[in-house]
Order: structure tokens, then sequence, then C-alpha cells
């Protein structure tokens, strides 16, 4: 049975986040095995195939875990993001996803943040996706998707066996969008909340933004998007003083404990940054009361000021 605990892989990648060495990397990924996680999120664009090299060689012998990459978003150094979902990149990619990983099949392999109609620019991809199923290189596909307000538009595209998306308790886009029955009519599939502290906001030690490095994924966002996610911590603050709980374990437990997902990857850039989430999540459950008040307080009808500065472009070369 996998649990409801994963391990979100693009820190490995080494630049996003900043430099992990390959010491640090080893010791993350053998302490998240050794503590039970069964679940390791990674994409080719994680450090350029960094992230996936990293799992092959730590990860690649372990038994009873399952390792999700991505296809489709090429890595980029930029706020440009190009894509590619044709059939001969797919292919190409998911076999350099099996050498790096060092595996003979993927357990799962998601399409990296498509856009609206890409099954339409590349008319054949499901075609392709069908054949690595059939050829045993690819045992699942499902989506990871660039937003959670595409997730209805994105939902009956393919028979994916996954969704992945952001959701946090700042960032609750996707229950505009997907239906708690949804989640329950499907129980053989995953449900996969990305970004449960909101990129390092719902913790005690947040981002320090004029320390970020040039290539850190929130260089170039907008400071006000910043401030105003320091002022709503504030509030989730003094909200949970009226309960027994830290934030680090309110922010973790939320996506899973609203049941609007079945599995929340956080990720982690050391060892002790794993131990922290990982101690957090399994102190048990957040009650009821304290989910109605956060969903209550950032409710859907407010403006969401989550504007990402990436822009999607067709890959052309």
């Amino acid at each position: 049975m996998l649990s409801s605990f994963g391990l979100g892989c693009w820190a490995l990648g080494g630049d996003s986040y900043g430099i992990v060495n390959e010491k640090e990397a080893r010791l993350l990924l053998d302490t998240a095995y050794d503590c039970g996680v069964k679940f390791f999120d990674t994409s080719p664009a994680y450090g350029e195939g960094l992230s996936e090299e990293r799992i092959g060689k730590y990860l690649s012998k372990k038994q009873n875990i399952k390792i999700a990459t991505k296809v489709g978003m090429l890595p980029h150094s930029s706020k440009i993001i190009p894509y590619d979902f044709s059939s001969t990149h797919i292919v190409n990619s998911i076999n350099s996803s099996l050498k790096r990983l060092q595996i003979d099949a993927l357990d799962l392999v998601q399409l990296h943040s498509p856009i609206i109609g890409f099954e339409q620019e590349f008319s054949d991809v499901f075609v392709t996706l069908n054949s690595l199923v059939a050829n045993g290189k690819v045992k699942n596909f499902g989506i990871s998707l660039r937003s959670p307000s595409n997730f209805s538009k994105q939902l009956n595209l393919y028979d994916w066996k996954s969704f992945q998306y952001n959701f946090s308790i700042l960032d609750q886009r996707i229950i505009a969008d997907m239906k708690r029955i949804v989640l329950n009519s499907n129980k053989d599939k995953l449900f996969v909340a990305r970004t449960p502290l909101n990129f390092g906001f719902l913790t005690e030690s947040p981002p320090e933004l004029s320390k970020l490095t040039s290539k850190h994924h929130l260089k170039g966002w907008e400071n006000s998007q910043f401030v105003e996610w320091e002022s709503k911590v504030q509030i989730i603050k003094n909200i949970i003083k009226k309960y027994d709980y830290s934030l680090l374990q309110t922010a973790l437990r939320f996506p899973v404990d609203s049941r609007f997902s079945n599995l929340v990857i956080p990720g982690a850039r050391n060892q002790l940054e794993f131990l922290d989430n990982f101690k957090a999540f399994n102190l048990g459950k957040i009650c009821k009361e304290l989910i109605l008040e956060l969903k209550q307080q950032f409710n859907l009808s407010e403006k969401n000021t989550i504007e990402t500065p990436y822009k999607y472009i067709k890959n052309e070369t």
C-alpha cells in the first residue's frame, strides 16, 4: 500500500533550490527510503537530468518503491520554458530517463505541465503513450498540471493514473475545479499535492529573497506575491494557536486531510529538512474544525494572486 507521504526530488537537481552535493543527495535518499517513503517524484528538467541520475544511483536497486518521472518540459535556465510532446521527443526522453534511473521500465511518467490544447498541437501524443505502455517501457501515464485550474479541462483527455497539482493552505485553486467525489470514485488513482509548503513560506524559515541565487526558481517573481504570502502566513499562525498543531504539521497535513489529495510530496534539500517534514506529517491528522476554518479564511471567491513569471513556448529545434 502506497503511503500518503512521498518525496519531491526537484532539489536534487542542485540548481533551482541551491547546490546539493553528492553526499547530501545520497543521505537524503537513503534516509527517505529507510523511513519507509515509497514514492519519489522527479523529472529530466530537474538539474538537466541530475535528479534522475542520483535517484538511479541510490534507489534503482531498492524494493517496493515507485519512481515517477515526467516528460515534455525541456531543461531551461530562464523563465522561458520550452515544451515538446512530439512522439520523437517523448520516446527519446523516456529512453534517456530509463538510462539515468538505471531501470528497465518506468512505474509512472507524467506529462510535465502541458498547456491547454497540447493534444491538438501534438495529435499523435496518445498513440505514442499507448505504444510505450504496450512495449513495456512505461507502466502508467499521469499528468502534472501546469495550473490547478486546468484539472477539469484535461481530466478526461486520457486514462491518467495520476494527477499532480499545486495545493497548499495558501493555494486552494484545485478545490474550485475538483470535486471530492472525483477522488472518492477513483481510489485506484493518485491525486498528488505538490508545493504543500508553498515554496517554503509555510515553514518557520521561509526563503530569504535577498539571498536567492540567479538560478533559484523564485528569482524573478513579483515581490508583491511574497509580501502577500507573508501576511497570510501570519493569519494562519493566529488560527492554529487555537489548536495543538505546528505550522509545519498543519501545512503538510492539509492537502490530504482535506481529502482533495491522497499523496503529498514536499521537497527537501537535505536529510534534516526531510526528517523535519516526515516527523511533522506523522504526528497525525489535523482536525476537521481547523481544515474548515482554513478553507473559509482563504476562500475561493478571493482574488488569487499566484502569478508565476513563466512563459511556455513550443520547442522548434
